[in-house]
Protein backbone atom coordinates (compact mmCIF):
# COMPACT_ATOMS: atom_id res chain seq x y z
CA UNK A 1 0.00 0.00 0.00
CA UNK A 2 3.37 2.37 -0.65
CA UNK A 3 1.47 3.99 -3.67
CA UNK A 4 -2.29 4.22 -2.11
CA UNK A 5 -3.34 5.28 1.32
CA UNK A 6 -2.68 2.99 4.33
CA UNK A 7 -6.52 3.20 5.39
CA UNK A 8 -7.64 1.64 2.07
CA UNK A 9 -5.44 -1.42 3.42
CA UNK A 10 -7.60 -4.92 4.72
CA UNK A 11 -5.34 -4.41 7.76
CA UNK A 12 -5.66 -1.40 8.78
CA UNK A 13 -7.73 -1.42 11.79
CA UNK A 14 -6.15 -4.65 12.85
CA UNK A 15 -2.94 -2.05 12.93
CA UNK A 16 -5.04 0.62 14.79
CA UNK A 17 -6.18 -1.57 17.41
CA UNK A 18 -2.34 -3.06 17.97
CA UNK A 19 -1.48 0.54 18.03
CA UNK A 20 -3.75 1.35 20.36
CA UNK A 21 -2.67 -1.81 22.39
CA UNK A 22 0.66 -0.44 22.51
CA UNK A 23 0.29 2.87 23.45
CA UNK A 24 -2.18 2.23 26.02
CA UNK A 25 0.35 -0.37 27.78
CA UNK A 26 4.04 0.57 27.20
CA UNK A 27 3.35 4.53 25.70
CA UNK A 28 4.75 3.68 22.44
CA UNK A 29 3.84 7.05 21.23
CA UNK A 30 2.57 5.33 17.76
CA UNK A 31 0.26 8.11 16.02
CA UNK A 32 0.86 6.87 12.75
CA UNK A 33 1.98 3.88 10.57
CA UNK A 34 5.52 4.67 9.89
CA UNK A 35 5.90 5.44 13.60
CA UNK A 36 6.12 1.57 14.43
CA UNK A 37 9.25 1.42 12.56
CA UNK A 38 11.08 4.21 14.57
CA UNK A 39 9.47 3.94 18.36
CA UNK A 40 12.34 4.03 20.26
CA UNK A 41 12.01 2.42 24.23
CA UNK A 42 14.58 1.62 26.97
CA UNK A 43 16.14 -1.03 25.09
CA UNK A 44 15.93 -1.83 21.03
CA UNK A 45 17.22 -4.74 19.68
CA UNK A 46 19.18 -4.68 16.35
CA UNK A 47 19.75 -8.26 14.72
CA UNK A 48 22.87 -6.96 12.87
CA UNK A 49 26.07 -5.83 14.26
CA UNK A 50 27.50 -2.10 13.98
CA UNK A 51 30.26 -2.59 11.71
CA UNK A 52 26.96 -3.35 9.28
CA UNK A 53 25.08 -0.89 10.09
CA UNK A 54 24.83 2.57 8.48
CA UNK A 55 25.67 5.53 10.16
CA UNK A 56 26.32 3.59 13.37
CA UNK A 57 27.48 6.61 15.17
CA UNK A 58 24.09 7.73 15.69
CA UNK A 59 22.64 4.99 17.69
CA UNK A 60 23.08 5.34 21.37
CA UNK A 61 23.83 2.81 23.65
CA UNK A 62 20.00 1.78 24.02
CA UNK A 63 21.10 0.25 20.61
CA UNK A 64 22.16 -3.29 20.85
CA UNK A 65 23.34 -4.86 18.08
CA UNK A 66 23.11 -8.80 18.50
CA UNK A 67 23.87 -10.20 15.24
CA UNK A 68 21.67 -12.35 13.03
CA UNK A 69 19.47 -14.97 14.61
CA UNK A 70 20.67 -17.65 12.29
CA UNK A 71 18.53 -20.89 13.49
CA UNK A 72 19.04 -24.43 11.43
CA UNK A 73 16.09 -25.27 9.21
CA UNK A 74 14.16 -28.76 8.87
CA UNK A 75 14.06 -30.53 5.72
CA UNK A 76 16.22 -30.49 2.80
CA UNK A 77 17.45 -33.87 3.69
CA UNK A 78 17.71 -35.15 -0.23
CA UNK A 79 20.06 -32.13 -1.15
CA UNK A 80 22.87 -33.73 -2.71
CA UNK A 81 25.85 -32.59 -1.00
CA UNK A 82 28.51 -35.11 -2.25
CA UNK A 83 28.00 -32.88 -5.26
CA UNK A 84 29.36 -30.11 -3.76
CA UNK A 85 31.74 -31.08 -1.26
CA UNK A 86 35.05 -30.49 -2.21
CA UNK A 87 34.20 -27.89 -5.02
CA UNK A 88 34.15 -24.22 -5.79
CA UNK A 89 30.48 -23.50 -5.40
CA UNK A 90 28.27 -20.37 -6.99
CA UNK A 91 24.84 -20.03 -5.26
CA UNK A 92 22.04 -18.32 -6.70
CA UNK A 93 18.96 -17.37 -5.23
CA UNK A 94 16.29 -14.96 -5.46
CA UNK A 95 14.32 -15.36 -1.91
CA UNK A 96 10.97 -16.33 -1.65
CA UNK A 97 9.09 -13.05 -2.47
CA UNK A 98 10.72 -12.20 -5.78
CA UNK A 99 11.61 -15.18 -7.20
CA UNK A 100 9.23 -15.53 -10.38
CA UNK A 101 12.33 -14.73 -12.70
CA UNK A 102 12.69 -17.21 -15.57
CA UNK A 103 14.45 -14.30 -17.18
CA UNK A 104 17.27 -14.21 -14.94
CA UNK A 105 17.13 -17.33 -14.24
CA UNK A 106 18.25 -18.32 -18.25
CA UNK A 107 20.82 -15.66 -18.24
CA UNK A 108 22.30 -17.38 -15.21
CA UNK A 109 22.20 -20.74 -16.99
CA UNK A 110 23.64 -19.29 -20.13
CA UNK A 111 26.34 -17.22 -18.10
CA UNK A 112 27.97 -19.99 -16.11
CA UNK A 113 27.72 -23.03 -18.05
CA UNK A 114 31.75 -22.76 -18.37
CA UNK A 115 31.82 -22.07 -14.79
CA UNK A 116 34.53 -24.28 -13.22
CA UNK A 117 32.66 -25.92 -10.06
CA UNK A 118 29.61 -26.31 -9.26
CA UNK A 119 25.99 -23.76 -9.30
CA UNK A 120 23.10 -24.31 -6.59
CA UNK A 121 20.04 -22.34 -8.48
CA UNK A 122 17.32 -22.14 -6.05
CA UNK A 123 14.25 -21.10 -8.27
CA UNK A 124 11.11 -21.14 -5.72
CA UNK A 125 8.04 -22.81 -6.32
CA UNK A 126 6.49 -20.22 -9.22
CA UNK A 127 8.73 -22.12 -12.24
CA UNK A 128 9.60 -25.57 -12.75
CA UNK A 129 13.10 -26.59 -13.91
CA UNK A 130 11.71 -27.99 -17.39
CA UNK A 131 10.45 -24.37 -18.27
CA UNK A 132 14.03 -23.41 -18.32
CA UNK A 133 16.36 -24.00 -21.46
CA UNK A 134 18.16 -26.19 -20.96
CA UNK A 135 20.36 -27.05 -17.66
CA UNK A 136 23.87 -27.56 -17.86
CA UNK A 137 25.43 -30.33 -16.11
CA UNK A 138 27.79 -27.73 -13.46
CA UNK A 139 24.25 -26.77 -12.26
CA UNK A 140 21.79 -28.44 -9.26
CA UNK A 141 18.27 -26.35 -9.73
CA UNK A 142 16.32 -27.02 -7.02
CA UNK A 143 12.84 -25.41 -5.83
CA UNK A 144 14.11 -25.18 -2.35
CA UNK A 145 17.67 -26.12 -1.40
CA UNK A 146 18.92 -25.87 2.75
CA UNK A 147 20.55 -22.05 2.31
CA UNK A 148 22.83 -21.96 5.13
CA UNK A 149 24.54 -25.41 4.65
CA UNK A 150 24.96 -24.01 0.72
CA UNK A 151 26.16 -21.00 2.35
CA UNK A 152 28.72 -22.71 4.61
CA UNK A 153 30.49 -24.05 1.54
CA UNK A 154 29.73 -20.93 -1.25
CA UNK A 155 32.53 -19.22 -2.67
CA UNK A 156 30.31 -16.20 -3.42
CA UNK A 157 26.16 -16.07 -2.81
CA UNK A 158 24.28 -13.69 -6.13
CA UNK A 159 21.07 -12.73 -3.83
CA UNK A 160 17.95 -10.47 -4.61
CA UNK A 161 19.40 -8.76 -1.06
CA UNK A 162 16.83 -9.33 1.36
CA UNK A 163 18.13 -8.77 4.74
CA UNK A 164 17.82 -12.35 6.04
CA UNK A 165 19.62 -13.61 3.14
CA UNK A 166 22.34 -11.08 3.18
CA UNK A 167 23.06 -11.39 6.80
CA UNK A 168 22.85 -14.88 6.36
CA UNK A 169 25.48 -15.31 3.79
CA UNK A 170 27.97 -12.37 5.49
CA UNK A 171 27.47 -14.51 8.57
CA UNK A 172 29.49 -17.83 6.79
CA UNK A 173 31.85 -14.62 5.20
CA UNK A 174 30.21 -15.35 1.85
CA UNK A 175 30.94 -12.12 -0.78
CA UNK A 176 27.79 -11.36 -2.41
CA UNK A 177 26.43 -9.77 -5.52
CA UNK A 178 22.89 -8.09 -5.41
CA UNK A 179 20.64 -8.05 -7.68
CA UNK A 180 17.84 -5.87 -5.73
CA UNK A 181 14.29 -6.68 -6.53
CA UNK A 182 12.15 -4.43 -4.27
CA UNK A 183 11.25 -3.46 -0.51
CA UNK A 184 15.02 -2.85 0.97
CA UNK A 185 16.70 -4.39 -1.14
CA UNK A 186 18.43 -1.42 -1.94
CA UNK A 187 19.37 -0.20 0.72
CA UNK A 188 20.70 -3.54 2.17
CA UNK A 189 22.33 -3.32 -1.77
CA UNK A 190 23.81 -0.16 -1.13
CA UNK A 191 25.65 -1.23 2.58
CA UNK A 192 27.01 -4.42 1.15
CA UNK A 193 28.75 -2.16 -1.58
CA UNK A 194 29.73 0.43 0.53
CA UNK A 195 31.60 -1.62 2.88
CA UNK A 196 33.41 -3.74 0.07
CA UNK A 197 31.64 -7.24 0.58
CA UNK A 198 30.38 -7.39 -2.84
CA UNK A 199 28.81 -5.52 -5.85
CA UNK A 200 25.14 -4.73 -6.56
CA UNK A 201 23.76 -4.75 -9.92
CA UNK A 202 20.05 -3.03 -11.35
CA UNK A 203 17.75 -5.35 -12.27
CA UNK A 204 16.45 -3.69 -15.60
CA UNK A 205 20.24 -3.03 -16.90
CA UNK A 206 21.33 -6.70 -16.35
CA UNK A 207 23.00 -8.25 -19.13
CA UNK A 208 24.85 -11.48 -19.89
CA UNK A 209 28.28 -9.83 -19.93
CA UNK A 210 27.54 -7.42 -17.33
CA UNK A 211 26.32 -10.57 -15.26
CA UNK A 212 29.64 -12.78 -16.05
CA UNK A 213 31.96 -9.79 -15.55
CA UNK A 214 30.67 -8.85 -12.20
CA UNK A 215 30.58 -12.49 -10.66
CA UNK A 216 34.14 -13.01 -12.24
CA UNK A 217 35.04 -10.10 -10.31
CA UNK A 218 34.17 -10.46 -7.07
CA UNK A 219 34.83 -14.25 -7.26
CA UNK A 220 38.96 -13.32 -8.03
CA UNK A 221 39.12 -10.25 -6.25
CA UNK A 222 40.40 -11.12 -2.86
CA UNK A 223 39.11 -7.79 -1.27
CA UNK A 224 35.54 -8.76 -1.06
CA UNK A 225 36.22 -12.17 0.69
CA UNK A 226 38.02 -10.39 3.10
CA UNK A 227 35.44 -7.80 3.63
CA UNK A 228 32.60 -10.23 3.69
CA UNK A 229 35.05 -12.52 5.96
CA UNK A 230 35.20 -9.58 8.70
CA UNK A 231 31.23 -8.30 8.64
CA UNK A 232 30.71 -12.26 9.12
CA UNK A 233 32.96 -11.92 12.30
CA UNK A 234 31.60 -8.95 13.49
CA UNK A 235 27.99 -10.69 13.14
CA UNK A 236 29.23 -13.72 15.04
CA UNK A 237 30.93 -11.65 17.81
CA UNK A 238 27.40 -9.27 18.45
CA UNK A 239 26.08 -12.28 20.40
CA UNK A 240 22.89 -13.47 18.63
CA UNK A 241 19.93 -14.10 20.52
CA UNK A 242 21.55 -14.96 24.46
CA UNK A 243 22.72 -11.62 23.78
CA UNK A 244 19.61 -10.05 23.00
CA UNK A 245 17.86 -12.08 25.76
CA UNK A 246 20.73 -11.59 28.22
CA UNK A 247 19.74 -7.80 27.44
CA UNK A 248 16.08 -7.60 27.94
CA UNK A 249 16.71 -9.48 31.38
CA UNK A 250 19.52 -6.84 32.37
CA UNK A 251 16.83 -3.93 31.55
CA UNK A 252 14.03 -6.01 33.48
CA UNK A 253 16.69 -6.29 36.45
CA UNK A 254 17.26 -2.83 36.34
CA UNK A 255 13.51 -1.36 36.17
CA UNK A 256 12.42 -3.68 39.24
CA UNK A 257 15.36 -2.31 40.93
CA UNK A 258 14.23 1.04 40.39
CA UNK A 259 10.70 0.66 41.19
CA UNK A 260 11.70 -0.86 44.23
CA UNK A 261 14.12 1.66 45.67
Amino acid sequence: YMRGSFEDSPHYESYKQLAETLNTDFQAGIKKPFDVFSSEGDLTIVFTSREFQPMAEQFGDQYVFVGPSITERAGNNDFPFEQIDNENVLFISMGTIFNNQKQFFNQCLEVCKDFDGKIVLSIGKHIKANELNDIPENFIVRPYVPQLEILKRASLFVTHGGMNSTSEGLYFETPLVVIPMGADQFAVGNQVEKIGAGKVLKKDQLSESLLKETIQEVMNNPVYAEKAKEIGQSLKAAGGSKKAADSILEVVKHKTQSANA
